[in-house]
């Protein structure tokens, strides 16, 4: 990809629900400064890393289609209250007793109330209380209730101020009650606010900072002391990881191991450092896989697709999510070959999981390859003998019934 210029000024592609993107912290964070008018120049220093890898950051959220490359900095940074949100010119020339302003927030409302969380709707962060949610819907519900838009024409916007009313309605009564707000909660991974976001980002600073004084106190070490010596503090410094490890800190575990490798490359020290890059991106992926799996539930292939794909973009390893998108490419209508690569991947990480035998026989059998497809089937019977779905299709392959 080409290098994004430093004085692009990137903004959010319209409709995009950063709650569902799965995001790391970093990236999470340099999107809530992301506001259509800050070049990435100056969300270096906002965030606090050097441009290039801010760039790369940016890079990636634009390949992932969460950031959109806009105008340049040089150009006008007026405020925008719509955050360039295109509105329908029919609407706006539409003859009503409604001013430009007024159309803009109706229809700029009613544009995002399928990408909105309801606590977006209803302007509260997920942390607040029932009280503060309740004055919340008190505000709004006066400020869209219909009678405040009781004109003689009101044309297509009233029946957009209708469905806005019912939205909020709909948002307030999920949210009110502590079950369904814990089930709501659950689906819908809460955006993080600026308090949030400082907070693990003082964290993330002070995870790196103590990592960064202990490689520069080891290499003192090492410029002053004996090999001999550099491979007792590595020593100490596994053990010290794997302490970290059983404590469950498992980034500063990481930091530790990786500090210990660069003195001392010992087998054990290379396979801490592996074991523990897949346990922080089991972290990372379990958010996405858990939507990706209701997605699939919901029989929404592409959706699915979509968030399974991120999730082994963000640890190949994983054998879960491997086998869910070869699963998903398949039902989504996807050529075999493509799913194939993803199957074969799983079952080199699962080799004893019936579903990956019986995703890779439905691979087989859409490549029309049946001899092979009935292998795989009887292989996931082998492992699993009550395995209704295998049977099924084993039978039909058989049997032509």
């Amino acid at each position: 990809m080409t290098t994004l210029d430093p004085e692009t000024v990137p903004r959010l592609r319209d409709g995009i629900d950063i709650t569902r993107a799965g995001l790391s912290l970093e990236e999470g964070f340099l999107v809530s400064r992301v506001d259509g008018r800050t070049s990435i120049a100056q969300l270096a220093v906002l965030v606090g890393k050097p441009l290039e890898e801010t760039t790369q950051i940016a890079e990636r959220l634009a390949l992932a289609q969460i950031l959109v490359a806009g105008d340049t900095a040089t150009e006008s940074t007026e405020d925008d209250p719509w955050e360039g949100y295109e509105f329908p010119f029919d609407a706006m020339i539409e003859d009503v007793d409604l001013d430009d302003e007024e159309k803009k927030r109706i229809l700029f409302t009613h544009g995002h109330l399928d990408a909105w969380t309801h606590y977006r709707l209803l302007e509260v962060r997920w942390r607040d209380d029932a009280k503060t949610i309740q004055r919340a819907y008190y505000a709004r519900s006066k400020e869209w209730h219909p009678d405040r838009f009781r004109r003689p024409r009101l044309g297509t916007f009233k029946a957009r101020i209708d469905e806005i009313f019912r939205a909020i309605n709909a948002a307030y009564s999920e949210l009110r009650d502590a079950q369904r707000k814990r089930k709501y909660d659950r689906e819908h991974a809460p955006a993080f606010d600026e308090e949030d976001m400082a907070a693990m980002l003082k964290a993330r600073r002070r995870e790196d900072r103590d990592a960064r004084r202990v490689r520069e106190r080891l290499e003192r070490r090492r410029r002053s002391n004996p090999i001999r010596k550099r491979m007792e503090q590595a020593r100490r410094l596994y053990e010290q990881a794997s302490e970290l490890r059983d404590r469950g800190e498992l980034m500063q575990a990481l930091n530790t191991v990786q500090a210990a490798a660069t003195f001392d490359e010992r087998p054990e020290y290379r396979r801490l450092c592996k074991e523990l890059q897949i346990a922080t991106a089991e972290l990372r992926v379990a958010p996405i896989i858990k939507r990706g799996l209701h997605a699939e539930n919901m029989t929404s292939w592409e959706d699915a697709i979509t968030l399974f794909g991120e999730a082994v973009r963000l640890a190949p390893e994983h054998g879960q999510a491997r086998l869910r998108l070869s699963y998903n490419m398949l039902m989504g209508g996807r050529p075999a070959q493509t799913a194939s690569e993803h199957i074969t991947h799983a079952l080199r990480l699962l080799p004893e999981e019936p579903e990956a035998h019986f995703v890779r026989g439905l691979c087989y059998e859409k490549g029309l390859m049946e001899k092979a497809a009935i292998r795989a089937y009887e292989r996931a019977l082998e492992l699993k003998p009550n395995y209704a779905e295998a049977k099924k299709r084993l039978k039909k392959l058989r049997w032509g019934f």
